[in-house]
Formats: structure tokens, sequence, C-alpha cells
């Protein structure tokens, strides 16, 4: 079998998927022939297979900037931009003697599943996020919602041999809503000992002795303006001191000027993206999630593993099924949860959530679960 794993790029800083991919494709045994093609020629992450890059077409920044306004022009280049790489892919799918592709995340899956028509090649699709929230005419890749909850199901059901889920609520959601038949939820690889490793290096920051973190993409996802209302209350409640941030993104300004609007810019602390998030992550009182959707987050799988207890909005997908410290999803839950957490350390309650979670994200086991459907 010759394997081809298809997505975005493979870069250190974009975010937790590219690390999920780059664990999974290092964990396949050594005799699986794969090779990469990505749509973006950002590759820092290890990989064993080949990389094969399309390179992306430009698109006018005044389109992306304004894409809402612009809407039906930015159809326009979405839709051109995504014909291109279809028939780009198509080409280079003629070229090779591909058996499986797995096609990571919807807009890829799309792709492939086009690109591959007539040929004979078995799709395995991943998908990622929760669609219900994800799809809210956001114009992902300047398509419309129709592209990803109308036709892609269709396509799913119809050429695609398994549909991979990272949670198993998530699965759940695309057999109901979305009437996808073939579901099969393998939890993400992580090389635990490679992060107790990472752990253990001294952060490039000096921090403060009690600090409470959050890691992500600052965006409408993560929702990190309803955590600085939160830390706010906690914080006049002494309950805690302060908030490191960990990443970037669009909402970084805005977050930052809300941060003034509080006054408490003086307790929170933007590192920035970190190669290493690991040292914060361990010696943080709590990890505080309160992201409005997810697939199955793999920094709370991280904090578990550090023994870094974590709060989180209950959110679909993912943190119920690892621990009990979730909220409902507002502010005032959150801090009526968080009252009682943080003068209690629960340690027995982490430790049980610790263990079963190593079982349950067995590397051996999960690859395994991947061979099956690959």
């Amino acid at each position: 079998m010759h394997l081809l794993i298809v997505f975005h790029s493979l870069s250190r800083l974009a975010g937790g998927v590219d690390n999920r991919i780059s664990q999974l494709e290092c964990s396949l045994p050594s005799e699986l022939s794969r090779e990469f093609l990505l749509f973006k020629d950002d590759v820092s992450l290890e990989h064993h297979g080949k990389i094969n890059i399309i390179s992306p077409m430009s698109i006018p920044h005044i389109i992306l900037k304004n894409k809402y306004r612009l809407r039906y022009i930015a159809y326009f280049f979405g839709f051109i931009g995504f014909f291109r790489r279809v028939y780009l892919m198509r080409k280079f799918l003629q070229q090779r003697e591909i058996h499986t592709i797995l096609a990571v995340d919807d807009y890829f899956s799309l792709i492939t599943i086009f690109a591959s028509l007539g040929l004979n090649i078995k799709i395995v699709s991943s998908v990622r996020n929760n669609w219900n929230r994800l799809y809210k005419d956001t114009l992902i890749h300047l398509l419309p919602d129709f592209m990803y909850k109308k036709l892609l199901p269709y396509l799913l059901n119809r050429y695609v041999s398994s549909v991979h889920t990272v949670s198993k609520d998530l699965a759940q959601n695309l057999q109901e809503q979305y009437g996808i038949k073939n579901t099969h939820c393998i939890y993400n690889i992580f090389d635990f000992e490679k992060i107790q490793t990472a752990a253990q290096i001294s952060p490039s920051y000096s921090l403060p002795a009690n600090y409470i973190i959050n890691v992500g993409h600052f965006n409408q996802q993560k929702n990190q303006k309803e955590l600085l209302e939160i830390f706010k209350t906690l914080k006049e409640m002494a309950l805690v001191e302060h908030l490191v941030f960990i990443g970037d993104g669009s909402n970084k300004a805005l977050l930052q000027d809300y941060c003034k609007s509080l006054n408490i810019e003086e307790s929170v602390h933007f590192l920035g993206k970190q190669k290493n998030p690991y040292p914060y992550i361990k010696q943080a009182q709590y990890y505080f999630a309160t992201s409005l959707y997810e697939g199955l987050p793999a920094v709370l799988v991280e904090s578990l593993f550090l023994q870094t207890p974590f709060l989180s909005y209950d959110c679909d997908y993912g943190p119920r099924e690892l621990s009990q410290n979730i909220t409902d999803m507002n502010p005032q839950a959150f801090i009526n949860k968080a009252k009682v957490l943080l003068p209690n350390p629960m340690p027995e309650q982490n430790k049980r959530e610790r263990d079963i979670m190593l079982k349950n994200f067995d590397t051996k086991y999960i690859i395994e679960q991947w061979i099956k459907i690959l």
C-alpha cells in the first residue's frame, strides 16, 4: 500500500492539527510507504514521507480583508482557487501509484474527492471540528457553507471508505445530524515522553509563581474575551493573580485593548507563539479554556498529562471526554466552578483522569485502529 496524506502544511507554529498529523505519520509502521501532498510550502515538523507541494493561488489582500462585504467576488476567487487545486492534484495523482489517500480536514477532503473521481483510489477523510459552529457564514477558504454542510456529507457517504473523527461526540453528531454513516473515532497520537522532556526545559520568559494559562489562536472560536472577564472577577476575589496567553491571531490587539479597559493589563501576559509551550503549561496553576467549539482540544490532553488540571467550557466537542472539570458555557458558571476548584485541589481526581487518558491515548492501540481503516 502507498499512502498519500493531503493537508495544508506541516508547520510547528501553525496549530494543533499540523502537530497531530506529524505525530501520526511518524508513528505509522516503517514498512508502510507514504508521502505528503501539501498546499503550502511550510514544513518544520518531523516527517518520514516525501513532501510534495502545490503552491496556493495568490488572492488580492483586499478580497481577504473584506470577504464579507465583497462576498460574491470572494466566492469567485474561492471557487477558482478550489478548482485549480483539484486540477493540479488530479495531475499529480495520475503520475503516481497511490492506493489510499488520507485527506485531513474538510476543505482538503472536498479537493481530494473531486480530484480522485474515476481513479479507483481509496479515500479516508479526517473531520476535526464542529460543523455546526465552524460553518456559520464564515467563508472558510472563501467557499459558501453549503459546500461543507450539504455537498460534503453526500460525497463522504458516496466516495469515502471511512470518515475519521477525533472525538466520540463529533462522530455521533456527524451520524445523527448529517447522516454520515461510516464514522470511526480514533484519538490523536501524542508523544508523551517527548512532551515530558520538553516540559523540563527552562522557559524563555520569567513568569510569576501563580498563574493560569491559555494556549491557542486568538479568534472567535477560542473566545478569550470571556476568559478575560472571568479572570478579572476571580482576581478581584483573590483566587488568581496572573493570566498567561501563548499564541497569536487576528484578535490579539483587540484582547490587549480589552485588558486595558478592564484595568488588568499588568496581570495578563501575552507571550506570543512558543515552539515549546510545555514548561509554561506544566508550571501553571490551572489551564482555563473558554472555547465555543472544538474537535478534541489537544492542549487539554497535554495539560492532563503534565498534571496541570484544567477547567473548560463544556463545548462541542471533546472536554467532557477528558475530565469532570467542565461548566456550562457562560462566564458565571465558569466562575462558580472555579471558586470551588481553585482553593481545593483534587489530586486524586486529576490522577484518575490522567490514568484514563493515558490508557485511551495508547499509541500502539491508536495505530492499530488507523491501520484497519487505511
